[in-house]
């Protein structure tokens, strides 16, 4: 699950960016928290690397979409950043994602930061 922290920190840095964050979520898992008001919902039915309006970033944990996408777009995986209940699967997912060098992955709030002052 997506740590109130994170959830947070993402509103937070896109308001004071005056953006709006799209969040396009796994057709088999919905959101489980309320969003604030400058997040809005892509089609959970519409796969990622077919979004229109070429975002200027991919955030996310871990799909083929997200490597899919990594391909042309720059990708950031918060596969560091959230909860995990199996430490197994994040240690597997680790080692697949971490073959890509297209797909960052931010290991703190303060690297999160970073990578995306660097694209807006």
């Amino acid at each position: 699950s997506i740590p109130a922290a994170l959830q947070k920190f993402l509103s937070d840095y896109f308001m004071l960016k005056g953006k709006t964050i799209s969040i396009k979520v796994h057709p088999n898992h919905p959101i489980d928290f309320p969003l604030p008001e400058n997040f809005s919902f892509v089609q959970k039915e519409i796969p990622v690397e077919l979004l229109s309006g070429k975002p200027k970033v991919v955030l996310g944990v871990v799909t083929a979409g997200l490597i899919a996408f990594s391909e042309n777009h720059k990708t950031i995986s918060l596969l560091h950043l959230v909860e995990w209940n199996d430490e197994a699967k994040k240690s597997f997912f680790i080692s697949e994602m971490s073959v890509n060098p297209n797909i960052l992955m931010p290991k703190s709030f303060e690297e999160l930061a970073q990578l995306l002052n660097k694209i807006f």
